[in-house]
């Protein structure tokens, strides 16, 4: 929320501070990581794109998305040998990745269409909880 109102040195610090409070909190550091790798940074691009032409704002964001969960794969499968999860679905590594991108994607346009609903109400609650003027 400090983004959508321009506070970006405190947006930076809130990042900062959420994302190392996160990594030494959790014990299993796999579980956190998509917030600092993804989540803080989608909100990011978000902003950014905000007034920005639907067809470009859309590209972005799934570039971003699938740039991340892509990167995602390779570090996960070296910490987890997937393809025994993969043959357990008795289907082809192509088509189990083919469909997990499938599903990725759909679920990321709702995560993406959820976000931008909750946005507006969220900063109305932060406007009755800052009082401080707004450029």
């Amino acid at each position: 929320l400090p983004l959508t109102r321009k506070k970006y040195k405190l947006a930076a610090v809130i990042y900062a501070a959420s994302s190392i409070l996160v990594l030494l909190i959790a014990p299993n550091k796999l579980e956190v990581l998509p917030y600092p790798l993804f989540i803080a940074p989608f909100a990011l691009i978000q902003i950014a794109l905000k007034d920005k032409n639907a067809v470009l704002n859309y590209a972005v964001k799934f570039l971003f998305f699938n740039a991340v969960a892509i990167g995602s794969y390779f570090i996960l499968n070296s910490f987890i040998d997937l393809t025994a999860i993969i043959n357990a679905f008795n289907v082809t590594k192509f088509w189990a990745a083919v469909l997990l991108w499938l599903f990725a994607n759909i679920v990321f346009f709702l995560y993406d269409y959820a976000t931008l609903l909750l946005f507006p109400k969220m900063g109305k609650l932060y406007d009755r909880i800052d009082k401080t003027p707004h450029e």
